[in-house]
């Protein structure tokens, strides 16, 4: 049994884990991650790693970046590793990485360096400027900045054609993306999204409910708002989540809401938990119901549900 693991990330076909000494042990595919020993000696005092769907990308204390996996998946950085310095915070798009440096300005690469993959942010690097997080979907990362505005980049067919109207995009809060579409929560409470309509890029039969929101939560192709009044609304994908009406009036008194590849779970304020969406991604958790109000009770139980091979 491995110990001391202090976080853990996956690609598609591997595993990395930090460990408390801040060391790293990774496992599966080696093509895909699973094989570390070409930069062990480089990965001491990690804080944080991330994957793309086939590369790892781990975060040193010191501000550099250490990267491994398919080449493909962005696992080769050496294109840019002399501007991976003093690097804050590294985000994975799925086949791309973007890096957030001490100054607000950002770092992006990946294995093709096709440009609408994400990693080539040549055409808004102007823009790139007191970033201070960034969001990704499949192939587009979109960056939050300290002014509240967007900027964004990659496949506009996930998501990069927020550029389109940018001068909405401003005063936001906080961003979320899932496969194929970004959601943008604005400090009036009100939601902006964008990129693929069947991956809940297109919000306007909720427009009128998009009020007073509090967190948004992302599925693969779907988004779910969680209300200051408990109550949440559902866009995108019926399969994937973006259809609750059939839990709807369960959907009270929330107080968070969690996506997963194909469905979503509320937390209720009593400890519940209501889910909808597919079943083999977690939907239906009528089997696990009573252990789900048992580690309410005792504070002591993790309860899981799904299909076992996706957890």
């Amino acid at each position: 049994m491995l110990q001391g693991v202090r976080q853990l990330a996956a690609s598609h076909g591997a595993f990395a884990a930090i460990l408390d000494s801040g060391g790293v042990v990774t496992w599966g595919d080696p093509d895909m991650g699973g094989d570390s020993s070409h930069v062990q000696d480089q990965l001491a005092e990690v804080a944080e790693i991330v994957a793309t769907f086939g590369a790892f990308a781990a975060l040193r204390g010191d501000g550099r970046v250490v990267t491994w996996g398919d080449p493909f998946y962005s696992g080769d950085s050496s294109m840019v590793q002399e501007k991976l310095v003093d690097v804050c915070h590294v985000k994975a798009s799925g086949r791309a990485f973007a890096a957030i440096l001490g100054d607000g300005s950002v770092v992006t690469w990946d294995g093709k360096r096709l440009r609408d993959r994400g990693g080539d942010s040549s055409d808004v690097q102007d823009l790139l400027k007191e970033v201070k997080f960034i969001a990704a979907t499949d192939q587009a990362f979109a960056a939050l900045r300290l002014d509240a505005r967007v900027v964004t980049w990659g496949h506009k067919r996930y998501g990069a054609e927020g550029r389109l109207f940018e001068n909405r995009l401003r005063d936001v809060q906080h961003i979320v993306g899932s496969d194929r579409a970004f959601a943008a929560l604005l400090n009036n409470g009100r939601v902006l999204t964008w990129g693929d309509p069947n991956g809940g890029g297109d919000s306007r039969f909720v427009r009128d409910e998009l009020q007073d929101v509090m967190q948004i939560a992302a599925s693969s192709a779907a988004f779910a708002a969680l209300r200051g009044d408990g109550s949440v609304v559902t866009w995108g994908d019926s399969q994937s989540g973006g259809d609750s009406r059939a839990v709807q009036a369960q959907l009270k008194q929330v107080q968070h809401v969690t996506g997963s590849f194909q469905a979503f779970a509320a937390m209720l304020v009593d400890g519940r938990v209501v889910t909808w969406g597919s079943p083999n991604s977690g939907g239906n958790c009528r089997e696990i119901e009573e252990q789900l109000a048992l580690s309410k009770k005792d504070g002591t139980m993790k309860v899981i549900w799904g299909v076992a091979g996706m957890g």
